[in-house]
């Protein structure tokens, strides 16, 4: 796992080992995936859709589908060991001390109710509080999350406010039960570019405010650049390479990584990364035994199609799933 300057001074908020999600007798749809994370500290799961990220976040909050089996080696949660955690274990912690922010807000709120009703109702869940207080506190919450004119927005209903605020209104819900974990599942996939940095600017403030562990999934990389304390590359399912932010923008070594980055930034793909210019192998079939990149990959090796690779660590903390790394970097 990487190392955290959180993790070395104070007992991690989430700390979890060799997470797996399955659906009946088929593979781990979810393997094998490692998550630590410090009070204040945000860590980002990036990686295209379908890698298994928004699972990822779902299993940790406990909401995958009834059919699906979720087990993990280790999962402690502020020091409480959740790994046969029961349904009413978690209801007990879901809303108030960890806490999830989706991806579509319109879905996630209650269209029949008003924003400040639907805030209100969160705070009494979880304190023992008057109406008038509750109110209080929800409109401190809409202060909090820079929703202005937060006394105004309080009696709206969802489809009265725009995209953005709806994000922030949702925002404040998560808020409201006084979480130590924030988990946020593409909180800015729906929004224009301005909003989606208002959005990322706004949870960056929040998890240092509040000193929240924070979960960011996300696909888009600009976002992980600019608040990342520690990044996790998934691709079908499993992790493939994990670090610190300058570990991945600097010196990412798995070539699935370089290629969301080339994508992302314009910059040059994993071929010319390594100065290699040559077709992927034509390996036939999928890869069971092997890295499930192996079909994708300029860089792959008859190793690659015949054994998988694991996790291991190339510096403190930068580990990377890659029979070829550390890959070379040009004129090196």
């Amino acid at each position: 796992m990487p190392d955290s300057a959180f993790s070395k001074s104070r007992q991690p908020v989430l700390d979890l080992s060799n997470l797996r999600v399955s659906f009946g007798n088929g593979p781990a749809t979810v393997d094998g995936v490692d998550i630590v994370i410090g009070p204040g500290e945000i860590v980002c799961l990036v990686g295209v859709s379908g890698s298994g990220k928004s699972l990822t976040g779902l299993a940790l909050m406990r909401l995958t589908p009834p059919e699906a089996i979720v087990v993990a080696d280790r999962w402690l949660f502020e020091g409480e060991d959740l790994t046969d955690a029961t349904a009413a274990d978690m209801a007990r912690l879901r809303g108030h001390r960890m806490a999830m922010v989706f991806q579509d807000p319109l879905q996630a709120l209650n269209p029949l109710m008003t924003i400040g009703d639907q805030i209100v109702e969160v705070i009494q869940a979880h304190q023992p509080m008057s109406p008038t207080a509750a109110r209080g506190a929800a409109l401190a919450l809409l202060d909090d999350v820079s929703l202005a004119g937060g006394a105004e927005r309080f009696t709206l209903y969802p489809h009265q406010m725009s995209g953005g605020m709806r994000q922030r209104a949702l925002i404040a819900m998560a808020l409201a039960g006084r979480p130590r974990l924030l988990i946020a599942d593409e909180p800015t996939s729906a929004l224009d570019a301005v909003v989606q940095r208002e959005i990322i600017t706004l949870i960056d403030r929040l998890r240092r405010d509040h000193e929240l562990a924070a979960l960011l999934i996300t696909h888009n990389l600009a976002h992980v650049e600019e608040i990342a304390d520690s990044v996790s590359v998934m691709r079908a399912g499993t992790i493939v390479e994990r670090g610190s932010r300058e570990d991945i923008f600097s010196d990412p070594q798995h070539p699935y990584t370089l290629e969301l980055l080339a994508a992302a930034f314009g910059i040059p793909a994993i071929s010319a990364q390594a100065g290699i210019m040559r077709k992927p192998p034509a390996f036939s079939g999928r890869a069971t035994n092997g890295c499930g990149f192996v079909a994708h990959c300029p860089l792959a090796a008859d190793i690659c199609a015949n054994r998988r690779p694991i996790l291991s660590r190339l510096t403190g903390s930068h580990e990377v799933a890659c029979w070829r790394a550390p890959i070379a970097k040009p004129n090196a």
